[in-house]
């Protein structure tokens, strides 16, 4: 198969992270094809922080994947493609990070596995904190 992936900045505090497969063919548990791509803003924004007490990513991702053969036994069963974008928010102010994802924005009903259907859209938040001496 063919493996290629491109990460890095765009422009200034914009990044991007795109990973593409790509196999002769499709096989048992492989996709033929599958792809993420996330376009980001990460900054710490020093010139108005100096103190680097703040802390801001906000990412939107699209991923693809083709559909996909499981054998269970002498039966053959094969999944629907999947095309999910997410988006997620992450505030840092000093060591605690409040965030948000809203996973498969676009509320499309698919199964990664047959007979397992993905949830339409999904939120999860939640807040961390770094506690150390």
């Amino acid at each position: 198969g063919t493996f290629v992936s491109v990460r890095g900045r765009l422009y200034e505090d914009l990044f991007t992270n795109v990973v593409a497969t790509a196999w002769d063919q499709a096989g048992g548990l492989r996709p033929r094809y599958q792809t993420r791509t996330e376009v980001y803003l990460l900054t710490n924004w020093k010139g108005r922080f100096p103190s680097g007490a703040f802390g801001l990513l906000a990412s939107l991702a699209h991923q693809y994947r083709e559909p996909v053969t499981f054998v269970a036994g002498s039966t053959t069963y094969r999944s629907t493609y999947s095309r999910t974008v997410d988006a997620k928010l992450e505030i840092r102010i000093m060591s605690g990070t409040i965030s948000w994802q809203l996973r498969n924005l676009a509320g499309d009903i698919f199964d990664q596995v047959p007979g397992a259907l993905m949830p339409r859209s999904v939120s999860v938040y939640g807040i961390r904190w770094d506690f150390r001496n």
